[in-house]
């Protein structure tokens, strides 16, 4: 009676394995009743790859009486689908009472679902810590490279501007700049991964964007690759910076043709896709709403499952020496995640890769950004600028440049400084032009401090990256006019300019 009536099933078998009885409780565990598989060998209904091992497990049982071994296997239910059970059997063969192997089993399949699902929300927050402490610091590094960055292209232009085309040192100095140049695509990559790049969202019609691209994409893969197009119907439309859109296809597509290697094929698609909580808890990252899903799948020769989980990691590549900086993929991830969206990747060995973008839809409508206002392409307004910067290279560079320009510099190289020197001369400071990231106080607080004394100052702020001080995770706030480091001279004239003879931005509108 206290078998027949155990919640977990009850076995006898023989030495070799055979059962000679079976408690009611299996109906529950794997669908037999009592009398079904009476007779037949035990190890017929386990999982292939278990076998071998439980067989070892049942040869150690068997090897002293009244030895008990455990195990955890696979078994095949009698309708189809495989069942995780937890066993205990115990040798009794010897026992004149028993003469049996007698087997307890229990149904643990949950139990491994739940662990597993555990392991994998682990392995997802270790990952998520990984990449955003490695965008931290990205992002520092890029920021105090582009510093650097700025000393050197500025001083080349400045070099370059005073020697003649027959100069011997000519040549010299336009490969500074075009290796400066260089270190610059790198940087802004490294910021795209840190979510740290200043971006202006507006409208987009997915479709309408990837359309655009296709001549672009086609002479980018070869002519040894196909690429087909097959938009989705009925997309709403998406709020990010269409840059950025470009910066995702461009670099799917490059890693789609670079896992080809020959001939082969890519295909783009689009679609809509709404995710409720069954659907967003299996993906990582993802939350419950309407997305707008862009694929980007190859016949490459596809990945492991240990390079996919290194892909959006910067500087992780399995290109050869020299054919590739590793960047691509995360400044794909950085781009998608700076947008609110998340990435599902599936590939194997050998069958290629698929890359599907979820970007979300607004939930509120979206309005669309007032036109900027015109600014003057004429001389310029010339007048002073107070300039503050406490890198002191910078700061030199850039008084330079602006004197060259023609405008009044007083330079600063902290904020302290910067508001005594706005006292002494308020009558005469029409810009105010700052750093970001500074000691004793930000590039937003110092704008406000001096504004509160001098309210017709105008600011622009110089940053190699956005910060949350300025801007919301790198989307600039509305108004808001940036010089991203390293900048040209011609850069900097037009955003000063812009800052003192162009009329406020309206609501709405942000410059970069």
């Amino acid at each position: 009676a206290v078998v027949e009536n155990s919640h977990d099933g009850i076995t006898f078998t023989d030495e070799r394995g055979t059962i000679t009885y079976r408690s009611p409780a299996f109906f529950a565990i794997n669908g037999f009743d009592m009398t079904e598989r009476v007779g037949h060998d035990g190890f017929e209904m386990i999982h292939p790859e278990d076998l071998a091992r439980v067989r070892e497990t049942w040869a150690r049982m068997l090897s002293e009486p009244g030895g008990v071994q455990t195990a955890e296997y696979r078994a095949r239910h009698k309708d189809g689908t495989w069942r995780w059970l937890d066993t205990s059997a115990r040798n009794l063969l010897t026992n004149p009472n028993v003469r049996a192997v007698v087997v307890t089993t229990r149904d643990i399949t949950e139990r491994k679902r739940a662990y597993a699902e555990r392991e994998s929300l682990q392995a997802q927050l270790a990952q998520s810590q990984k990449i955003e402490a490695v965008g931290r610091l990205a992002g520092g590094v890029a920021h105090d490279f582009n510093n650097m960055l700025s000393v050197i292209l500025g001083f080349a232009e400045l070099a370059l501007a005073e020697t003649d085309d027959g100069h011997p040192l000519r040549d010299d100095l336009c490969e500074i700049r075009r290796a400066a140049e260089r270190s610059v695509d790198l940087t802004r990559q490294l910021l795209a991964f840190a979510r740290q790049q200043p971006v202006t969202p507006r409208a987009v019609d997915l479709n309408s964007a990837v359309q655009d691209m296709l001549s672009m994409l086609r002479r980018l893969i070869g002519e040894n690759i196909t690429l087909t197009w097959r938009p989705g119907d009925g997309l709403p439309t998406i709020l990010i910076d269409p840059s950025q859109i470009d910066q995702i296809l461009a670099n799917l597509c490059v890693n789609a043709r670079d896992a080809i290697g020959g001939v082969g094929r890519v295909t783009i698609d689009t679609a809509v896709v709404a995710l409720d909580e069954a659907s967003a808890a299996s993906r990582p990252g993802a939350k419950v709403g309407t997305y707008v899903c862009l694929s980007v799948c190859d016949s490459g020769r596809g990945m492991s499952e240990d390079v996919i989980a290194h892909i959006f990691e910067p500087f992780f590549t399995t290109k050869g020496v020299g054919k590739g900086t590793g960047l691509g993929l995360a400044t794909v991830y950085g781009v998608v995640t700076q947008n609110g969206g998340f990435i599902d990747v599936q590939s194997r060995e050998g069958e290629g890769s698929c890359f599907t973008i979820y970007l979300p839809v607004p939930v509120a409508g979206i309005s669309e950004p007032s036109a900027p206002v015109a600014t003057d392409s004429g001389s310029g307004v010339r007048g002073t600028v107070l300039l503050v910067e406490d890198e002191r290279a910078v700061l030199a560079l850039t008084q330079r440049v602006l004197e060259h320009l023609g405008y009044r510099v007083i330079p600063a190289h902290s904020p302290t400084v910067a508001l005594a020197l706005a006292e002494a001369h308020a009558s005469e400071i029409v810009l105010l032009m700052t750093d970001v990231i500074m000691p004793e106080m930000n590039g937003r607080e110092l704008a406000a401090a001096v504004r509160a004394r001098l309210p017709h100052v105008r600011c622009l702020f110089t940053s190699g990256y956005t910060a949350d001080v300025i801007a919301d995770h790198g989307v600039l706030e509305e108004g808001t006019l940036l010089l991203r480091k390293p900048w040209t001279k011609q850069a900097l004239e037009s955003k000063v300019r812009q800052a003192i003879g162009g009329e406020p931005p309206p609501a709405g509108t942000t410059t970069m």
